[in-house]
């Protein structure tokens, strides 16, 4: 939660409001299946959810012999970053190159994740949870 909690202060920081971040993973038997998450949800983010943000929380499986859901990226709706370890990378020896992305790269890479998505398959139910705590499913 370190790296989220410290892109969401920036944006905050930095006079953004009202915002939904999406946070897009691949399904895997170690994950939670989204009404547990929702019912941790509230637990888990307390106090890191900036206020009038809203995180929600997006699982997707890979199409068998599809495209590989690997690489980790920072998408907005003006451009992206691909981020080599992940966000996750810890400890003295664990680096992380941070990848500028051409805005064409950046949409195509964002298109993967909509709806009616041919890339992966959406799996369960959408868990949002505003600053407040609030928890919905959709």
């Amino acid at each position: 939660m370190g790296p989220l909690t410290s892109l969401l202060a920036k944006l905050s920081n930095a006079g953004f409001s009202e915002k939904i971040i999406r946070i897009h993973f691949r399904t895997h038997d170690s994950r939670p299946p989204d009404h547990m998450l929702a019912k941790e949800a509230t637990r888990l983010t307390k106090g890191l959810i900036p206020q009038g943000f809203k995180l929600q929380l997006y699982e997707w499986e890979e199409i068998p012999g599809g495209e590989d859901f690997h690489d980790r990226f920072v998408l907005t709706n003006v451009g992206g970053l691909m981020i080599g370890a992940g966000l996750a990378a810890q400890g003295a020896n664990e680096k992380a190159t941070f990848t500028l992305l051409a805005d064409t790269h950046t949409q195509n890479i964002r298109a993967r994740f909509t709806y009616n998505s041919t890339v992966y398959n959406r799996i369960g139910t959408v868990v949002q949870v505003d600053s407040d705590g609030n928890v919905e499913q959709f």
